[in-house]
């Protein structure tokens, strides 16, 4: 298991460096957008920057956003998966399309270096952002691999298709373009056979498309449960966008909106296919880039049309952006609100809250009996919470509690470290089902807010288990103290003073008068010093566990008991095997007690005694069929005693009605297997 551990340690390590890297890739990203808000503001301030999101440059500004956050999750989340990473450049590739054609309009109107350089890029960088989404991402959705080895052709046509795309659209003049550049621009770079590439391009494009289709298709087909429904969601997405893209160009340059819409339903799909149909997937980020990407194209929109509407009333440059601006502002917290409930449902469906279960474990941990059954709670409920295939907590190098079926290698688990006040204390593992792509991110987080409440568990069994082990010590220690005594006082005590009693008799005997009257009365007073010194032997230990051993004991002990209304039917196990001191001498004075309660108290018919041991753990029990103990039960001092000598050897003892009226008395005591 510490193999496991280490190599599950590496894999969390890797993960992270490209969960770092992803956040870089984000980054840069919104550092493009932003630039290129602020290029087009210096060339022709804030209509520049309007212009951007107005009119048929909206969609790409809306795929930006829409599959830069879909990126963002996944890569949090599932940094191995391609897909986060193909979205991710997609996003990338519109921010370095925007960039470079604001800097180089920019640059051009100023004489600055460059300025051809960025147009020409401009011209060609913006054709992964369009090609990846109906190829590789359709090929490799949902777990980021092709469905079988026999796609590595369409795959390898796809990537032929986008480089002999943007190949076409590198070498293309301007001029002869079907959207020439309004722009005295010079092309670096011209080929004579450009139309050409980008025909094949688009060739390559409609058929990898098509396989990209037919790969879902495939998918559906061959799966099952929830990766079918998630195959689902993104057929259902990519209905969706065909058909509003249809209405959007049916339209004419009114349906820009609708074509912009339309590049949300595809990367929405997959969000909701991948993270919908697993407990608590339901990742933070994916979340909140949804709600405010959401929200940035409403407050957009709804800034542009205020402007629009009210712009020939108020004014365009004062006015307008004004009352745009304070109408944004008062709605801007009720509508991320609404977008917010939207989302939720969208993602977890009618699921509970995470941090529901967050409570629920901690309850659990409240009401498990003993540290150990909290760290079995606390494992079983961790399982659960995140739909994992196996947890397990390890202590000291040890497992300490396991819930559900170990995981075949160490690639796949997840390792929490459990601290208490920065010390270790432990670690929680946790593996998901096979064939499953890992943990989320809202996963992990949640695991480290129960690995908190999973450490505090832990450290308190050690405490305890260090508690009981000193005060089992101490008790062992006591009762072999006990024995040596008894040992020392019946072997070696009493029979001294048996001979000194002997030997004054017989100078009693042999002297004269005034010898024996000076001896007179010491025989008595030696023989109450033997009867003191035995009783004090048999208050240390009882004398029939060293003369008798525990199983001949206790039938003595029954014997002696017997006689009256009562019955027993007597079950022990003539072998035990080796029993400390304290053991043996906590077992028979709770069954001695136990037995003197019944014959006190049950006015039954029949008590049964059971002594077996099973491994390492030595099972009392003496059940009657009597009227039950009543108030004894909370108040009795001998069965307060009872549950105290249980206690101290590590064991537990309880005192329950027995299974047909009458009372039962069971302990278990822990014994060196």
């Amino acid at each position: 298991m510490t193999t496991l551990s280490a190599a599950a340690r590496a894999t969390a390590d890797d993960d992270e460096r490209l969960r770092t890297i992803a956040t870089v890739a984000t980054a840069t990203v919104l550092v493009l957008l932003l630039a290129t808000f602020a290029l087009d503001y210096a060339r022709g301030g804030v209509d520049a920057v309007l212009g951007l999101v107005r009119g048929f440059t909206l969609y790409a500004v809306v795929a930006l956003l829409a599959y830069g956050a879909l990126g963002t999750a996944l890569t949090r989340s599932r940094p191995r998966n391609l897909l986060g990473w193909l979205s991710l450049g997609v996003a990338g590739a519109h921010a370095a399309g925007f960039f470079a054609g604001a800097y180089g309009d920019l640059a051009l109107e100023h004489g600055w270096r460059g300025a051809d350089i960025g147009i020409w890029v401009a011209n060609w960088v913006w054709v992964p952002g369009y090609w990846i989404v109906p190829t590789f991402l359709l090929l490799l959705f949902p777990d980021g691999r092709l469905p079988s080895r026999r796609w590595r052709p369409v795959a390898a046509m796809a990537a032929a298709g986008l480089l002999v795309s943007m190949a076409g659209w590198a070498t293309m003049p301007y001029l002869e373009q079907d959207v020439p550049l309004v722009t005295n621009a010079t092309q670096p770079f011209t080929l004579p056979f450009a139309a050409r590439l980008m025909e094949i391009g688009g060739l390559l494009g409609i058929a990898s498309a098509g396989a990209g289709v037919v790969a879902l298709l495939v998918r559906h087909a061959r799966a099952s449960g929830a990766q079918r429904l998630q195959v689902r969601w993104v057929l259902l997405g990519g209905v969706a966008t065909v058909l509003l893209l249809a209405a959007g160009f049916t339209a004419g340059p009114a349906g820009a909106p609708i074509i912009a819409l339309g590049m949300l339903q595809l990367p929405l799909a997959m969000a909701i296919g991948v993270f919908r149909h697993r407990l608590w997937d339901v990742d933070v980020v994916i979340n909140r880039s949804l709600v405010y990407g959401a929200l940035t194209l409403l407050v957009l929109a709804t800034y542009v049309a205020m402007v629009s509407l009210l712009g020939g009333l108020l004014g365009r440059e004062t006015g307008a952006p004004l009352v745009a601006t304070a109408l944004v502002a008062i709605g801007a917290n009720p509508v991320r609100q609404r977008l917010q409930l939207w989302v939720n449902e969208a993602l977890h469906g009618q699921r509970e809250d995470p941090y529901t279960a967050l409570a629920r474990l901690v309850e659990r941990l409240d009401a498990a009996d003993g540290a150990g059954a909290a760290l079995d709670a606390a494992a079983e409920t961790v399982r659960r919470v995140v739909r994992a295939g196996y947890a397990a907590v390890e202590v000291r190098g040890a497992l300490r509690s396991v819930a559900g079926a170990a995981p075949s290698s160490a690639e796949g688990v997840h390792v929490v470290p459990l601290t208490v006040r920065g010390e270790p204390v432990g670690t929680l593992l946790v593996a998901m089902p096979p064939g499953s792509e890992g943990l989320e991110a809202a996963q992990r987080r949640l695991l480290a807010d129960l690995a908190r409440h999973v450490a505090v568990a832990v450290h308190t069994e050690q405490l305890t288990s260090d508690l009981q082990a000193s005060r089992r010590g101490l008790v062992e220690a006591r009762e072999e103290e006990r024995r040596r005594i008894r040992r020392d006082l019946h072997d070696e005590l009493g029979p001294t003073l048996a001979s000194v009693a002997m030997r004054i008799e017989q100078a009693r005997e042999a002297g004269g008068p005034s010898t024996a009257a000076a001896l007179d009365g010491l025989p008595e007073h030696v023989r109450e010093a033997v009867r003191s010194v035995r009783s004090l032997v048999e208050n240390l230990r009882p004398a029939a566990l060293d003369e008798l051993g525990l199983p001949e004991a206790l039938r003595a002990q029954v014997r002696r008991l017997s006689g009256g209304d009562l019955g027993f039917d007597v079950d022990i196990d003539d072998d035990l095997g080796s029993l400390s001191a304290a053991v043996d001498a906590a077992a028979y004075r709770i069954i001695s007690e136990a037995l003197a309660n019944a014959v006190r108290h049950a006015a039954g018919s029949v008590c049964r005694v059971r002594v077996q041991r099973e491994s390492s753990v030595l099972r009392l029990e003496v059940v009657d069929d009597g009227v039950g103990l009543g108030d004894v039960v909370q108040a009795g001092v001998g069965l307060r005693s009872m549950r105290e000598r249980a206690a101290e050897v590590g064991g537990v003892c309880t005192v329950a009605p027995g299974p047909g009226g009458g009372t039962a008395v069971r302990a278990d005591l822990p014994v060196e297997a």
